[in-house]
């Protein structure tokens, strides 16, 4: 019964954030007119909205409290400590997910942009559907924290936290010399 609904609760979770991060990824693509890492450089910086989106959703895909993806990443989680093998896996997929989502926002942040002729302007209405389906998946991670059971399963994650945080720390001292290199020219 537990795996069951930690499972559904997993795949509801990350179909709202992997949603909006696809969305806002698409807006993101629209504006710098490829769809290669090497020409979006910085570009988020001149789509604020889809920036704050995607670092929500990226945020709930690493499993940062209270997002949905916390709760969700730990149910499974907490299933899959019965056996150690394949919690050591997902502690693994947790660090490797939290490098990938933390690489990805020092690239679109990057200083080197190259300007586009690309409007901004006409990425706005777009930019509303991630940044809602992000905050929704804020919203549904705050009604989890507001519960009985939410505040005490609060402080006994500190594995799956752990692993999260040292994927984004190895992306962000790796991106901290050179997000981009050893990507395709």
């Amino acid at each position: 019964q537990s795996a069951i609904s930690a499972a559904m609760a997993h795949v509801v979770s990350h179909g709202l954030y992997k949603s909006a991060l696809f969305l806002a990824a698409g807006v993101v693509v629209h504006h710098a007119g490829s769809r290669f890492y090497r020409d979006m450089a910085g570009v988020a910086r001149e789509l604020k909205l889809t920036l704050l989106s995607l670092l929500l959703s990226a945020l709930s895909l690493i499993g940062a409290p209270p997002f949905a993806g916390y709760w969700s990443k730990d149910q499974v989680l907490s299933v899959l400590a019965l056996n150690m093998p394949l919690y050591a896996l997902g502690l693994s997929s947790a660090a490797l997910t939290a490098f990938y989502a933390t690489r990805m926002l020092l690239i679109l942040l990057k200083a080197d942009h190259r300007s586009v002729e690309t409007s901004a302007n006409r990425c706005d209405i777009l930019q509303l559907v991630p940044f809602a389906l992000s905050v929704s998946g804020l919203c549904l991670g705050l009604t989890k924290l507001t519960s009985a059971q939410g505040v005490e399963v609060w402080y006994l994650s500190a594995a799956p936290l752990a692993s999260s945080a040292v994927g984004a720390a190895v992306a962000f001292l790796a991106g901290s010399v050179d997000a981009t290199r050893g990507l395709p020219q």
